[in-house]
Order: structure tokens, then C-alpha cells, then sequence
């Protein structure tokens, strides 16, 4: 009989010290990766250069046929080279200030386009004041990727009712790029 309690006693011993070890292996896993496999990114990891400022401010907007008629800004993004191998997502958001004309907004005359390194990508129009995401899901690599964001309205949105509307009417927006590491 003491033989069985000593063999029970060590096997509970060593069922013991196995336990304590997957414990202490499973914390020490958890805590050297908490992202489950994702690279955490700070804002550091991400170069975002607004080349002509994040205001497009009380420029004259100009009824045309197209979004060449409107007035632009860049934003320049890519992953600083200083960072560890990341996925960089971005969106890009229009923030229509409170001091645009409420009719701008109401009939939808203020318009976007957004071209990424010279290619037509993104367009509509801003039916709402406040950040409006416009572009999402944007791929940021090493590689600097330039977006030119324009702010314009289609001559067609004007006529002999709302001219005076038009003319009278004031718009302010800005441009925001926000990025995270997957």
C-alpha cells in the first residue's frame, strides 16, 4: 500500500510540474505575440505628407465639365522605411466644415475625384458636413503612393433658379488620411 501512495504521489508530482510548465509556456506564448500573428504599427511606421497643406479653404469654385476644373491638394503615404515588414491600410476621408453652404450640401453640388498615382480611382459626391470617408482599404507599401484629391462641382448643377444661390454660397473642406499595420 505505501508503494501505490508513492507512486500516486509522485505521479501527481509530475502531473504537477507538467502543468505549471504548459501554464507558464502558454502565458510566455501569449504575451511575446498579443497581436495573434499582426505586427502592432505606430504612427511612426507611416510617412503621410499633405503637400499643399489638409485645407482646400474658400477657393473659387468653378462650374466646369470635369474634375480638372476644380481645385486639388496631394497627399504623399507609404510605410517609413525604419519599420518592420507591416501591411499598412489606409483610408482617405473628406471633412466638409461647418461653414459650407447648407444648399451645397442639400443638392449635392460639391464633388470629389481621387486619383492614385495619376489614375482615376474614386469619385462622388459630399451630401454630408463632418468626415466623410471617401477611400478605404488603400494598400501602403515602401513604395510612395501619391493621391490627388480634387474638389469640384459640374456646371450642369447650376441654372437660372439657383445662380444667385450658387454664387452667394460658401464652402470649406479638408483633407485626412488615416493608416494602421496589419
Amino acid at each position: 500500500m505505501k508503494n501505490k501512495v508513492k507512486i500516486i504521489g509522485i505521479i501527481g508530482i509530475i502531473g504537477l510540474i507538467f502543468l505549471i510548465f504548459g501554464i507558464t509556456y502558454a502565458v510566455f506564448t501569449w504575451v511575446s505575440d498579443p497581436t495573434g500573428g499582426f505586427i502592432n504599427a505606430t504612427s511612426e511606421c507611416f510617412v503621410i505628407d499633405y503637400t499643399k497643406g489638409e485645407d482646400i479653404l474658400d477657393g473659387t469654385l468653378v462650374f466646369g465639365n470635369d474634375y480638372t476644373t476644380g481645385l486639388s491638394t496631394t497627399v504623399k503615404a507609404k510605410i517609413s522605411d525604419n519599420c518592420p515588414t507591416i501591411k499598412g491600410i489606409a483610408t482617405l476621408y473628406v471633412d466638409v466644415k461647418d461653414d459650407t453652404s447648407d444648399y451645397f450640401i442639400e443638392n449635392g453640388i460639391l464633388r470629389y475625384q481621387i486619383l492614385e498615382d495619376n489614375v482615376e480611382v474614386k469619385s462622388g459626391v459630399l451630401t454630408s458636413k463632418g468626415k466623410n470617408e471617401v477611400y478605404s482599404d488603400i494598400e501602403i507599401t515602401y513604395t510612395e503612393k501619391v493621391f490627388t484629391i480634387y474638389i469640384c462641382a459640374n456646371k450642369n448643377d447650376i441654372n437660372d433658379d439657383n445662380i444667385e444661390i450658387v454664387s452667394n454660397s460658401t464652402y470649406s473642406v479638408g483633407i485626412q488620411m488615416s493608416a494602421e499595420g496589419r
